[in-house]
Order: C-alpha cells, then structure tokens, then sequence
C-alpha cells in the first residue's frame, strides 16, 4: 500500500502542478489506483464533492494516510503549496520504504543464525544419547521463545497502544537506549 500512496502522491503532485483542478487529481490519481487504496481514495473524492476542503475530508477518512501526512495536506492547503508538498510527501514515501527494506533484510542473517543455532546448540545432547527428540525439540523451541517473545510483546505494544500512550513512551525510551547497550 505504501508504494501505491507514493505514486499517487507523486501523481497528485504532478497532476496539481499541470493546474488541474483538485477534484479532477483526485479522481484520475484514484483511477490508476487498486485495492483498498482505491476505496480510501473514492471516500476522499466523495468528501472533497460534498464541498468539504482536503483537510476535512481526511479528517472524516482518519485511517487513510498517517497523522503526519494529514498535518502536512492540512499545512499545505492553507498555504497554498499543495502540489509541492504531495511532491515532498511522494519523496518520503520512497525513502520510509527504502529504510524498511533495509532494516528488514539486515535482519534477515541475524534471523537465519537464531534459527540455525537453537536447532545446532541442543544436538551434542540428542546425538550423544541424553536426550530424546521430544526434549531436542523443546530445548530448542525454548532458545527462540528467548527472541520470539519479547519480539510479540513489542508488536503488541505497537499495534495496540495509542502512539502517544504510556506503554508506547516507556517502549521508545528503551529502543532509545539499544544502541548504549
């Protein structure tokens, strides 16, 4: 979904720039669009022909694009720079992808080496005969609940607390410090 924002941000853009009306951007962007993109869009369409500004048609779709995005369409609109910022916006898009991308595959050997040395670790055990696999395959799933654990309350605590909650704070402020560690 969020390459698909990024280029109807940029096409937005583009489209604003040209001088093409508002409603008429919305409406060709939304064309090109698929999925449930396409629906936010169309929601969005129908609150900017209701004759309600952009920024008030967003508020009434609250789960279309981030609270940052909205605050700088809700910017732009009163300043006038409204193409530019879709522009802007279309660029931080590309770059938040290009992050999480990279983010995801430097963790991927990290993933591979957890994975491989709790199946490695306990097999001295099981081969020299102290063990049945029964107890090879809990002492392994024991190493990876060390790093699955942790990792499913974190999910947790971003996907279910409000991002200006406690819960998310005391969160930040410990990722804050990984890097110390």
């Amino acid at each position: 979904m969020a390459k698909g924002l990024a280029t109807a941000y940029y096409n937005l853009s583009t489209l604003l720039e040209a001088g093409v009306p508002l409603l008429r951007s919305l409406r060709t962007v939304e064309a090109g669009l698929r999925g449930p993109l396409q629906r936010a869009f169309g929601r969005l369409i129908e609150g900017v022909s209701n004759g309600n500004p952009l920024s008030d048609a967003l508020d009434m779709n609250p789960k279309l694009l981030a609270r940052l995005d909205v605050m700088i369409i809700r910017a732009a609109e009163a300043s006038g720079n409204l193409a530019e910022s879709f522009g802007l916006l279309a660029k931080w898009c590309e770059f938040s992808q290009r992050i999480k991308r990279r983010i995801l595959s430097g963790l991927a050997l990290p993933f591979l080496l957890i994975h491989i040395t709790a199946l490695v670790a306990p097999l001295p055990a099981l081969v020299l005969g102290g063990w049945d696999v029964k107890s090879y395959l809990f002492s392994a799933l024991l190493i990876v609940s060390v790093f699955y654990i942790p990792a499913a309350i974190i999910i947790a605590i971003m996907r279910l607390t409000p991002e200006t909650g406690i819960a998310r704070r005391a969160l930040d402020h410990v990722s804050l410090w990984i890097p110390v560690l």
